[in-house]
């Protein structure tokens, strides 16, 4: 290689990491600081207020807003994931006992990702820090549309089809 050619690769990759830090030191640092932009977003357990708006949003849009509030939400544990000060996921977890015979006894239930964030492995996020925090092998009752989700989550479809009256649907589910 020239030495003209070392010198220009050398500089290019100083102006580079010149111009990386500038845009850092003067746009990301700042809007970090203020939360409006996160890295990544973090995982916490959360009270039923902190779930239900994101909650009702995604999965009873329409609807009054009690429809997002389910018997057993007060003895249950509810999760969420924040990015940037908003809420972009949530789910809940309760004992339940599953429906059809031998099973898990935790539900899942709950589970959204604001449509904005879907696509972007919040979900997947979710359910993984949901499985580290519970420890044990859950269920939940799925849309019909989240079945691929799922599996690829690990979760194994078992059971038929059914309908659940208001909403559409939906299949059981069993985390591995």
């Amino acid at each position: 290689m020239a030495l003209s050619d070392l010198v220009a690769q050398f500089f290019g990759s100083v102006l580079r990491g010149l111009f990386e830090a500038m845009v850092e030191a003067l746009f990301m640092a700042p809007l970090r600081a203020m939360g409006l932009i996160a890295t990544k977003p973090a995982f916490r357990e959360a009270g039923p207020e902190a779930i239900r708006p994101l909650r009702h949003r995604v999965l009873r849009e329409g609807r009054p807003l009690e429809d997002a509030i389910w018997p057993g939400d007060d003895e249950a544990r509810h999760f969420l994931l924040e990015w940037a000060g908003s809420v972009v996921a949530v789910a809940t977890i309760m004992q339940n006992a599953f429906p059809d015979g031998d099973g898990p006894s935790l539900q899942l239930r709950g589970m959204a990702v604001g449509p904005e964030h879907q696509g972007k492995g919040l979900g997947a996020q979710l359910v993984t820090g949901i499985q580290e925090a519970v420890g044990e092998p859950m269920w939940c009752n799925a849309r019909m549309s989240a079945l691929p989700f799922y599996e690829k989550q690990g979760w194994t479809a078992v059971g038929e089809t059914f309908e659940v009256q208001g909403i559409g649907p939906h299949r059981r589910m069993i985390s591995r």
